[in-house]
């Protein structure tokens, strides 16, 4: 019995309803060819095995990828934290097949409310999108809020604000998280032991929830008189060092 021939550009053009001439722009991009007509292509590629559909598909699909312009408000740039932060975004974004575009990324050392408005206005404004790390204050509430006017998507990165404009939050559920952590210090700690907890600033809502959180798990146990009262280090390492010891 002979052997199945392998499918030929012909078939997929047959299959497809053009031309073998038309089979060969999309497989070599040599003139442009209307989408419908390169999807059909694609679909009858697909349909009978033809040996060149890893190449039609990225044909295909680089046609539909858009430019876009992403922006990232994170804070302070000298933290490895937030170079790591910016290092998976960019490798990310440049890992992505349906989109192409070099993420816009600030980093804002002096994070207060007044700063940090200030940059989320700039980068909204130059780019299709932003996702930010910020305090929850009113000065950036309004700064989300007018990107929101302008039609401009905001996201929130690590810890949510209470703006009606935000798009969506990107990251943990906070008072999950505190719980969490009391859960494992409740079983880790001495029983009879004080325990201390650090936070950066209240004006975090996501580190305000996880305290919330962290001190309800101890409540619920009947141990809250274990909790020291909260200490704020406004998330600089010297001070957390100096209030640790």
């Amino acid at each position: 019995m002979a052997a199945k021939s392998r499918p030929t550009a012909a078939d997929v053009a047959r299959l497809a309803g053009v031309g073998v001439a038309t089979v060969d722009r999309v497989l070599n991009g040599r003139a442009p060819v209307r989408k419908e007509t390169a999807d059909r292509v694609r679909e009858a590629a697909e349909a009978i095995g033809y040996h060149a559909l890893p190449l039609i598909r990225h044909r295909t699909n680089a046609r539909n990828v858009r430019n876009v312009r992403l922006g990232f408000v994170l804070q302070k740039g000298t933290d490895p934290f937030y170079q790591n932060v910016a290092t998976g975004l960019r490798k990310e974004l440049s890992s992505r097949l349906d989109v192409k575009g070099k993420p816009d990324i600030v980093f804002v050392d002096d994070i207060t409310a007044e700063s940090l408005s200030k940059k989320i206005l700039e980068v909204g404004s130059r780019t299709d999108a932003v996702a930010v790390v910020a305090i929850d204050h009113p000065l950036v509430v309004l700064a989300v809020d007018e990107l929101n006017r302008r039609k401009k998507p905001v996201f929130t990165l690590l810890s949510g604000i209470s703006a009606s404009g935000v798009t969506g939050y990107i990251g943990l559920d906070s008072r999950k998280v505190g719980r969490t952590g009391a859960f494992i210090i409740s079983k880790m700690a001495g029983a009879k032991g004080k325990i201390a907890t650090l936070v950066g600033s209240h004006r975090y809502l996501g580190q305000d929830l996880s305290e919330m959180g962290f001190r309800s798990y101890f409540r619920e146990i009947g141990e809250e008189a274990r909790l020291l009262e909260t200490i704020v280090n406004f998330d600089d390492p010297e001070v957390a060092r100096e209030v640790t010891t």
